[in-house]
């Protein structure tokens, strides 16, 4: 995720139910996914640097060995393109900010 708030706030809602890596960037969250096999959940923003969301969520849907876990595209990007986007590129779903934080835990 992008944004310190906001990977705070994430990480404060879901702390309880789910082990929690943070990664800044596409790249750094490919990195933890080689290194980690207790990932069940991964929500990743659209916009990054260095690798966006798009092109991650693209990665790990076509790898055999993480294609299985949900991916949750959390992003500013509103709109029917972007949300279609999102959804071709493999993601479980896609949640624009702000969100409300009972949908997320649901």
């Amino acid at each position: 995720m992008d944004n310190y708030d906001l990977c705070e706030l994430m990480y404060s809602l879901l702390k309880e139910n789910y082990n929690i890596e943070i990664a800044n960037n596409g790249k750094e969250d490919l990195e933890i996914l080689k290194n980690n096999e207790s990932i069940d959940l991964i929500i990743s923003d659209i916009m990054m640097p260095i690798m966006d969301g798009i092109s991650f969520c693209k990665i790990v849907k076509s790898n055999i060995n993480t294609s299985h876990l949900p991916v949750l595209l959390l992003t500013a990007k509103y709109g029917e393109e972007s949300e279609i986007e999102g959804l071709k590129s493999g993601a479980d779903d896609y949640i624009t900010k702000p969100f409300n934080e009972k949908i997320l835990n649901f």
